[in-house]
This record gives C-alpha cells, sequence and structure tokens, in this order.
C-alpha cells in the first residue's frame, strides 16, 4: 500500500488548504487518519525535499524517533531515583535495550518454522520462497464459520518499517512514546516532591484545585494525547488510559496516597483529565473531525473465533519473560497480595463469561440483537448458536485464563505499589505496571470484542490493539530486565535469561532484511519513490511531471478508475495529487463505510461517457457536471474503456490538447471553470 500513502503525502504536501482534497475522489476531503501525513509533510517542506524523497526519508526519520523516544523513555523509567554513575549505565543499557525490543526484533514465527523445515530437512527452501516473510505477520489465524481460514493481521514494528507503508499505525508511534513520556513526567513529578512540600503539607491553590499537575504538563498531554485522534484514532486505546492513571496518581502524592483524601483527589483528577482530553481533541483538531467519517459501525462479541494459546505466545513470547520479571519484582517488593490477585483473576474471567454468555443469550432469543451477528454468523440457526459458541471457546478459555491470570498479577501489583508512591524509583515502577496492564487489557480485549468494520471480522481490531500492546509490553520488558539485574544474585540470572529469550527474536530481522533487499544488491539505489516510473514508463513519468508543472493543485485530472493495490491504474493521482473522480475504490470504501456508495454513484460511468464519449455534447456535458478540468489519456485508459480513434476524435474535438507523447496525451477543457 505504499502507493496510497505516497497519495495522502502527496495531497497533504500540495493542498492549499485543509481538510486536504481527496485525490481518489474529487469534490470531497480526505476521510482518512492524515495528522501524520502532514507532521511528515511538513518535515519535507522545511527540507525544501520532494514528497517522493520525503516518503522514503520520512520513513527512516520515524524509525529514529521510535528508538530514539523509546530509548529515552525506558532510561527516564529505570534512572528514576537513581544513585551514581553505574545505575546511569545501566538505565542506559535498558534504554537500548527497550529501543530493541520496540523496534528492531521480531516475534517467533520464523524461528518456529525454520526449526520445523530444519527437522524435515527443507529449511534451505526456505529462503527461495517468495514473500516468506509476510507469514511472520499473520500468526493468528481464524477459521469462519463453514472452516474457512480468516486472515486476521499480526504486524510488529520491524515488519512495518520492512514492508515500508507508511501507515498511521506506524506514523503514529513516536507521537505515543511522547505521549507516554509526559504521562511518565506527572507520575514522577508527584513522587519527588518539592522543599516546601517536604516542610508540611499546606492548603492547595485555586488553580491546584482545578489542575492537580503543572500547567504546561496538562497542556502538553492535551495537545499530544488529541492529535492521536487525527493520526491513528486506534491508538486512543492505548494512550489515553495511561494519561488519565498517570493524572489520577499524580494528584495524590505519597503523603496521602493511601488515605480517602488522595483517593479522591485521584479520582477527581482522573475525571477532569478524561474531560479534558475528549473537549480538547475536539476544539484543538476540530478541522479534523469536521469532515472525518468511519467504516466502524460498532462492537461486536467475539463469540466465534478466540485465539489458541500457542498463538499468543508465538507473538509475544520475546517480550513475556521481561514482563514478568517487572511484575515480579513489584511483587518481591511490596505488599502485593495473593488473595487478591486470585479475586481479580476470577473477576476478569467471570465478567468474560457473564459477557459471552449473554451475548449469545441475546443472539439466540432473538431482540434485534442478530442483526448484530448477520455477517459472522450467517447460516447458523439459532437454536444451535449457543451450543456452537461453547463448542467453538473451547480452545479459548486456555488463553483467557491466561491472560486474565497475568492482568490479574499487574493489577495487584500496580495496586499495592500505588499506595507507596515514596520516591522517584517507586514513580518508574508504578507507571511501568501501568503499561503493563493496558498492554495486557490490549491483548485480552479482542478475545471478548471487536470493532464491526466493512471486514466483519476481527482482523483490524487484532491488528491495531496488539500493534500498541507491542510497543508498551517492550518498553515495560526491558524495565523489568534492568530491574532484575540490579537485584543481583538469582534476579540477575533470570535477566540474563530473559536477555536470551531475545536472540530468537532478531533472527527475523537480519534475514527478512537480505531477502527484501536482495542482499542489498540493487544496481540503482535510490531514495525516489518514483524511480520506478522512470525506469519502467518514462513516457508515463514525464506526463506526470508536465501535470505537477503546468495544473495547479486543486485541479481534476481524470484518469481510469483503480483497483486496489494496483499503483499503475492512477499515477497521476499518486504522484501529483490531483483529484480524479474515483481512484482505488476498495480503500475508499474502507475510509468512508457506508457513505461511500452515494459519494461514488455515478462516476465510473462518467468515467465511461468521458473516455469513450458519444458526441461532443455528451463530453461537454460530463465535464461541466463533474468539474473536469483534464483528460488524462494513458495506456491504462485506452485499454481499460476500450478508447478507439472515433473516441479520441471527440476528445480532440472538444477539448484542447495540452501535452503529448509517444503513450500519452492529456486535453485541457475549454472555457471557464
Amino acid at each position: 500500500e505504499e502507493p496510497m500513502d505516497l497519495m495522502l503525502l502527496v495531497a497533504v504536501s500540495s493542498s492549499e488548504s485543509f481538510p486536504p482534497a481527496d485525490p481518489w475522489l474529487s469534490g470531497y476531503p480526505v476521510s482518512y487518519y492524515y495528522l501524520g501525513y502532514w507532521l511528515l509533510a511538513t518535515l519535507g517542506h522545511l527540507a525544501g525535499t520532494a514528497a517522493e524523497f520525503t516518503y522514503n526519508l520520512g520513513q527512516a526519520t520515524w524509525l529514529a524517533l521510535l528508538l530514539v523516544s523509546c530509548f529515552g523513555l525506558a532510561y527516564d523509567l529505570s534512572a528514576a531515583g537513581d544513585r551514581g554513575a553505574g545505575d546511569r549505565r545501566e538505565s542506559m543499557a535498558v534504554g537500548l535495550l527497550a529501543a530493541l525490543l520496540a523496534g528492531l526484533t521480531a516475534n517467533l514465527a520464523l524461528p518456529l518454522e525454520w526449526g520445523r523445515r530444519l527437522a524435515e530437512g527443507s529449511a534451505a527452501s526456505l529462503w527461495s520462497e517468495n514473500w516468506w516473510w509476510w507469514r511472520s505477520a499473520r500468526v493468528v489465524a481464524d477459521e469462519g464459520l463453514r472452516g474457512e481460514r480468516l486472515e486476521v493481521i499480526t504486524e510488529f514494528p520491524f515488519f512495518s518499517y520492512l514492508l515500508g507503508d507508511n501507515h498511521p499505525h506506524l506514523l503514529a508511534m513516536p507521537v505515543v512514546v511522547a505521549g507516554l513520556t509526559l504521562a511518565l513526567a506527572v507520575v514522577a513529578g508527584a513522587a519527588a516532591p518539592s522543599p516546601e512540600a517536604a516542610a508540611g503539607p499546606s492548603p492547595p491553590t485555586w488553580r491546584g484545585r482545578i489542575v492537580p499537575i503543572r500547567g504546561g504538563l496538562w497542556l502538553g498531554m492535551l495537545a499530544v494525547g488529541g492529535s492521536i485522534a487525527a493520526i491513528n484514532t486506534w491508538d486512543l486505546a492505548a494512550i489515553w488510559p495511561i494519561m488519565v492513571l498517570a493524572t489520577a496518581a499524580g494528584a495524590q502524592p505519597a503523603r496521602d496516597g493511601s488515605g480517602a483524601a488522595g483517593r479522591r483527589r485521584g479520582l477527581a483528577a482522573a475525571v477532569l483529565m478524561t474531560a479534558s482530553l475528549v473537549l480538547g481533541t475536539a476544539i484543538l483538531f476540530l478541522p479534523y473531525h469536521l469532515t472525518a467519517s468511519s467504516q466502524v459501525r460498532g462492537l461486536l462479541p467475539n463469540l466465534f473465533h478466540p485465539t489458541p494459546l500457542g498463538q499468543v505466545v508465538l507473538m509475544f513470547a520475546v517480550l513475556a519473560p521481561g514482563v514478568a520479571l517487572l511484575v515480579g519484582s513489584a511483587w518481591s517488593g511490596g505488599n502485593a497480595s495473593l488473595g487478591r490477585a486470585v479475586k481479580w483473576w476470577l473477576g476478569i474471567l467471570g465478567a468474560a463469561a457473564v459477557w459471552l454468555g449473554a451475548c449469545a443469550a441475546l443472539a439466540a432469543w432473538g431482540g434485534g440483537f442478530e442483526t448484530w451477528l448477520a455477517e459472522t454468523a450467517v447460516g447458523l440457526e439459532r437454536e444451535r448458536l449457543t451450543g456452537f459458541v461453547l463448542e467453538r471457546w473451547r480452545a479459548g478459555w486456555p488463553t483467557l485464563a491466561v491472560l486474565a491470570g497475568g492482568l490479574a498479577l499487574a493489577l495487584e501489583a500496580l495496586r499495592a505499589t500505588w499506595g507507596t508512591q515514596d520516591s522517584r524509583g517507586r514513580a518508574g515502577l508504578l507507571f511501568a505496571l501501568l503499561l503493563v496492564a493496558v498492554g495486557l487489557g490490549l491483548v485480552l480485549a479482542p478475545e471478548l470484542v471487536f470493532l464491526h468494520d466493512s471486514f466483519g471480522t476481527r482482523m483490524n481490531t487484532v491488528f491495531k490493539f496488539w500493534y500498541q500492546a507491542w510497543l508498551l509490553l517492550a518498553l515495560a520488558a526491558a524495565l523489568g530486565v534492568g530491574r532484575a539485574w540490579r537485584s543481583g544474585g538469582s534476579a540477575r540470572a533470570a535477566a540474563l535469561l530473559a536477555m536470551v529469550a531475545v536472540v530468537p527474536g532478531l533472527f527475523y530481522p537480519v534475514m527478512a532484511l537480505r531477502t527484501k533487499t536482495s542482499g542489498f544488491a540493487s544496481p540503482q539505489p535510490t531514495l525516489d519513490a518514483l524511480a520506478w516510473i522512470e525506469r519502467n514508463r518514462p513516457e508515463e513519468r514525464a506526463a506526470i511531471e508536465w501535470v505537477r508543472r503546468s495544473t495547479p493543485p486543486g485541479a481534476v485530472v481524470v484518469q481510469r478508475s483503480g483497483a486496489s493495490y494496483r499503483p499503475e491504474h492512477n499515477l497521476p493521482s499518486i504522484a501529483t495529487g490531483r483529484s480524479t473522480l474515483l481512484g482505488w475504490g476498495g480503500h475508499e470504501y474502507q475510509w468512508r463505510g457506508a457513505s461511500f456508495a452515494e459519494f461514488a454513484a455515478g462516476r465510473e460511468e462518467a468515467l465511461q461517457g468521458i473516455y469513450r464519449p458519444s458526441s461532443e455534447r455528451e463530453l461537454q456535458q460530463l465535464l461541466r457536471r463533474w468539474r473536469v478540468d483534464y483528460v488524462y489519456l494513458g495506456p491504462e485508459e485506452r485499454d481499460h474503456y476500450g478508447v478507439g480513434p472515433e473516441h479520441e476524435e471527440r476528445l480532440a474535438a472538444g477539448m484542447d490538447l495540452a501535452f503529448e507523447n509517444d503513450r500519452v496525451r492529456i486535453y485541457r477543457r475549454r472555457g471557464p471553470a
């Protein structure tokens, strides 16, 4: 989908107003998370770099931002309350490990497959297969009601950079880490009281009653937290809970953190932060929200597709040892209660059972709920539904039990640590436990519920939630290893084992890079995202350059309608940002949902009429009706619409020939717009 990402980047770069015009649906603004592309385009403008170079340079920049920000946040988590140069060196090691885990390692799908093939004697053939590296981002295999395989995306950050798509989930990650860093500052600030506060409690000022943390931090959290909605809305599920809980922790300092007054103050701060995020997001990013639409139709219960435990382990095994060490360190040094943890665990399992049972019963008994399941339960008799759900979930309860158990241990450790914020070091542990709790919650959520979108499955929910969970758990795992190492003794041995567990995750990046780049043996390495057009379609590259130089950014340059993942169908709009009537229709539907049918009505027929006009009068009517400025006639248009000499004659009679070479002609509309 690099062509789609390049199109959005070019559209934002060349737009004269915001929201940017949609190059694939003329007359409408972009209906996708475009703020990340705006950030990338802004850097390109500041550097004086064309969009086709900004695309690749920006991806390298974003990877650097991710690694550096993860290093900085993990360093701060580890160095909170440091006691000297030795601790700082250990904190640097924790930061490096966090950068490695978050951005440069992978799951265990490849080592497992390679080991199996090695046992079968076919390991050498693995590297000669096309796209073998793709399978590591598809480790979950859902099964449809008829036994068919349903695709579930399980990307991790390194895969995103290997693939090369500058998608919103990639562009959002450094911003998410920036938000986490601000949230950590709130927690750490509460654990490091000023000398005045150490002398004794004093009545809060009027401003302290309204905004219980420093105003600059508050505004920073609003700006960063709100921006996520316009960069990648899915990430709100990770960043907002952490910001709210961090604000609650920061509002109740250690001296009264476990008392009723501290709890009331923390609850009030959490409510205020929640309201501020909602209101601030709406106000600060109003232009985006005014035109944003979504394909999401609501929530659906996951009655049919629980994840087998082995597939969850395959995805997160590299991070699990470090996370376990972190939670274990909180248990060993605090007043966590096993009895309370069991209550947490039973409560989570009980809530899950009630949720799934109630949803299955409502679907079986009717009452309108069955319409929610129309796409996923088609052909399933109502009286068989409950039994079918129980049968499908036999493989899911072990996963739910393990994930709920890990979440219960993390929540109890968090509860115990929350009440003992007596140092900045404890603040770092508290914040890391927040990361674990939210991260495990994101892994657990798609077992119970998923967003109902145009795909009709939980593919997107697993993808986006697990992707965020990878980042949070990677940061926590690095701190867990660091804390265990600092403790010495058997804990240090456990830290060594956790670092050894990371090694198989480094196998994929090394081999995948070699395969994807053909051993770094490209005869013509370039940062130009449009270089392939120059090599393979030079006449079309010349026509594209003419469009870029000679047409205004708001011009409508008609070209053929496009099929998703086929860049050659819409080269002018991809490379110049000029709008056409209809680009990748499948993607437009994904972005706009049900409204797309109304927006796209008549466009395909109009394109047929423009490229195969029955008369000059019909051509002029269509050009005026759809506000067309230019008609691009290249090999794709001739082939797709069957443009013959008589059609070109009518185009030439009704329009001015503005550009011509051996393969492309571009016609300009006559008269005023």
